[in-house]
């Protein structure tokens, strides 16, 4: 199972579309129930759910109900103008939100996450990104297997 948060972004939703073409089992998240009633609609192959990154129950919550084997982060604010303008907010999003996914994940006892990508590493270091992209396709490769 792949939970794909921050999906009606860009990357996340062509990530999405591919592994659910590769016919991977997808759990694809939007922060609020009109982004995930617009994105169903863009990707109705995919399972939707809503996540508030920012909620630590919220994320606990979706961890323990989806059992995700691979977690990719894309929930997050890229705007260069927001992060001058508006630094906390970035902040609590795309450090404090990873930081909560990582807690509901290292708290749930039922859920064994192999692989954690988050967005920044694969934005700011192609080195990273390249690894990542590998690891994800090495375990698609060995689901087929």
């Amino acid at each position: 199972m792949i939970l794909v948060t921050g999906a009606p972004g860009q990357d996340a939703l062509i990530l999405s579309k591919l592994s659910c073409s590769l016919g991977e089992e997808v759990v694809a998240t939007a922060r609020t129930i009109s982004q995930k009633k617009r994105s169903e609609q863009m990707l109705p192959d995919c399972r939707w759910e809503v996540l508030d990154i920012q909620n630590t129950d919220s994320c606990s919550q979706v961890i323990r109900r989806i059992k995700p084997t691979t977690v990719f982060n894309f929930a997050g604010i890229s705007s260069v103008a927001d992060s001058w303008s508006n630094p906390s907010l970035i902040q609590s999003i795309n450090v404090n939100g990873a930081l909560n996914l990582l807690w509901a994940i290292a708290t749930s006892l039922s859920t064994l996450v192999r692989e954690f990508i988050d967005h920044s590493d694969i934005a700011l270091n192609p080195q990273q990104r390249d690894e990542a992209h590998g690891v994800w396709l090495r375990t698609l490769s060995s689901k087929e297997q």
